[in-house]
């Protein structure tokens, strides 16, 4: 039986842990406009040569003009798009995604010194 899991490997929970946070200025055009936004940590599944394979990963969700959105620019991608859109590429099952504001979001970094992930399915299949 073979294990249908794979750590990210990427930097996809620094990069979100820091644009929620910090909202760093390189970053300003890709989240201009979008409120309410939500550092997420969720459960995706590969495709191309990794189909199939379902791995940790994290990203920013918010709202702009009314859609709700994600803003994912880890390992030097750039998705900026519909939530709907983003789930279906990634397979994602919204039971497995845990949200946190900005606030508790820093206070998670403080309190374990590192980006995530922090529980639920996600922390079960680590990084």
């Amino acid at each position: 039986m073979t294990d249908n899991t794979l750590p990210s490997g990427g930097d996809c929970f620094q990069v979100a842990g820091q644009l929620i946070v910090r909202c760093r200025d390189i970053h300003a055009q890709s989240t201009k406009g979008v409120t309410d936004k939500v550092l997420a940590h969720g459960v995706v599944t590969g495709q191309g040569p990794v189909s199939g394979i379902r791995f940790s990963h994290a990203w920013i969700e918010g709202v702009k003009n009314g859609i709700s959105v994600v803003i994912d620019l880890s390992n030097g991608q750039r998705f900026v798009g519909p939530r709907a859109l983003y789930y279906a590429i990634g397979q994602i099952e919204p039971k497995e995604v845990c949200r946190y504001s900005k606030e508790v979001a820093r206070a998670k970094m403080l309190q374990t010194e590192h980006y995530g992930p922090w529980e639920g399915e996600v922390a079960r299949l680590g990084l």
